[in-house]
């Protein structure tokens, strides 16, 4: 066998996984917007003490589903061609928030319900610390290197 036979069947097992992952996020895609469409029937949108949108793990989906639908429709508007005025960038950014539903599970499950507020609650504590740190480093940093400034009045 030689190599370029295996690296083209390998492609080709790739290409059907991909649209076969392409599909499942489609597929995915359309049962979480149908779920939040509902929820919102329900629940009603903002007006009412239980309101879709005054939980924040329905603001998290609704951000989720929306990136998603959002990237979808961009990249249908692109077309796959380069020339159009869409920026690829923008697509692959709203892509990233796909990475959040995970998180739709963990309303879901209480316990890791806790063990995630508990590490946002850690996440502000650190970056607390972060930011007095950086603001030492920038104090150390202006004394360090006002010894090496040269002046810059000239004499006469």
């Amino acid at each position: 066998m030689n190599f370029s036979f295996l690296l083209k069947l390998i492609l080709t097992r790739l290409a059907k996984l991909f649209l076969v992952l392409k599909y499942f996020d489609y597929i995915f895609t359309a049962v979480f917007t149908f779920e939040m469409i509902f929820k919102i029937i329900d629940l009603g949108l903002i007006f009412h003490p239980g309101a879709y949108f005054r939980s924040f793990w329905n603001v998290l989906d609704f951000v989720v589903v929306s990136g998603a639908l959002l990237s979808f429709a961009m990249a249908s508007i692109d077309g796959g061609s380069v020339d159009n005025s869409v920026d690829l960038g923008v697509i692959k950014s709203l892509r990233v928030l796909r990475v959040l539903r995970p998180l739709k599970t963990i309303k879901r499950l209480p316990k890791l319900k806790a063990v995630f507020m508990c590490v946002i609650n850690a996440f502000k504590n650190v970056m607390t610390i972060l930011i007095v740190y950086a603001l030492f480093m920038l104090i150390f940093a202006v004394i360090g290197n006002a010894g090496k400034r040269k002046s810059s009045v000239i004499k006469t």
